[in-house]
């Protein structure tokens, strides 16, 4: 089958470079008879060209000799495929019910207002596309908007400009109320590898005690990465090896995050709710 016949009967041929076309060619070839084909050939096809559009579809169709319209089933059906543009950075503005009483629909107003775009659309320019959620998992947190992997709590809509100048200007949205999904771990995994190996050594009993920080969405969007890095700093400080520091992922309390749960060899597990760097501090010094 000559691919690069068929691509230039197809509209949009233009649309992507002939490198690009090169590498979706390739990606079909390599899965072109393997059986269940269809999803992993559009999942590398859209890392390359970032969606979805018919002239795509119609080559992955063409290359692994199946209908278009079960290409186009699959691409419609999953929500990780998309056949419009995506810009650099992803708005997710959520309008469930918790952040509707708050005024999410005022913010996403002004969101779409601001970028002169649609729900589903990518700006001009291609640096923000704008989706409308019905729940991000952070209730508590309300209204909440995701950008990315930052997800910046009680967002009010005088604040609104203010967050979309740190993407525009190339900041990545680092600020106090945003929690950067992606920030370096590296530390944290050292001293969960320490820990393991003293578990290791102890012959008879683990640590007299365990410290889990919530993890979850609503607890790094309020400040848990903050109490967990201050947790780790004073229990080095203090030289406190008899604790072992950990997290979890969420436990159902997201109005009281962030949370530390403290746990005692032979007690029963404490919850500590609402913590700050503060709390945190006084919670260790009482953790005997």
């Amino acid at each position: 089958m000559d691919h690069e016949c068929i691509c230039a009967k197809q509209a949009g041929v233009d649309e992507f470079t002939e490198e690009q076309w090169g590498r979706i060619n390739a990606v079909i070839e390599k899965f072109r008879d393997k059986p269940g084909a269809l999803i992993p050939v559009l999942e590398e096809v859209q890392g390359i060209t970032g969606y979805l559009p018919e002239s795509v579809q119609r080559r992955v169709a063409l290359g692994l000799d199946i209908p278009l319209s079960q290409v186009y089933g699959v691409t419609t059906f999953y929500s990780f495929f998309t056949m419009k543009p995506r810009g650099k950075h992803q708005i997710r503005v959520c309008l469930g019910t918790a952040c509707h009483v708050r005024g999410a629909k005022r913010n996403i107003e002004h969101v779409l207002q601001k970028l002169k775009v649609q729900p589903g659309d990518c700006t001009e320019d291609r640096l923000f596309s704008v989706e409308v959620v019905r729940c991000l998992g952070a209730c508590g947190l309300a209204p909440v908007m995701v950008v990315d992997e930052d997800t910046h709590k009680q967002v009010k809509e005088a604040k609104l400009d203010q967050i979309l100048s740190r993407y525009q200007d190339g900041s990545n949205g680092s600020g106090s109320e945003s929690y950067g999904g992606k920030k370096d771990d590296n530390r944290r995994f050292e001293d969960h590898q320490r820990a393991g190996e003293q578990r290791k050594r102890s012959s008879k009993r683990e640590f007299e005690s365990k410290d889990y920080c919530s993890h979850g969405t609503c607890g790094l969007a309020s400040g848990a990465q903050k109490v967990m890095d201050a947790l780790l700093e004073e229990r080095s400080r203090s030289g406190r090896s008899d604790i072992l520091v950990s997290s979890s992922g969420c436990i159902g309390l997201c109005s009281q995050e962030p949370l530390v749960t403290v746990e005692i060899l032979d007690r029963e597990p404490i919850i500590y709710h609402q913590v700050d760097v503060q709390k945190m501090r006084q919670i260790l010094r009482s953790t005997s």
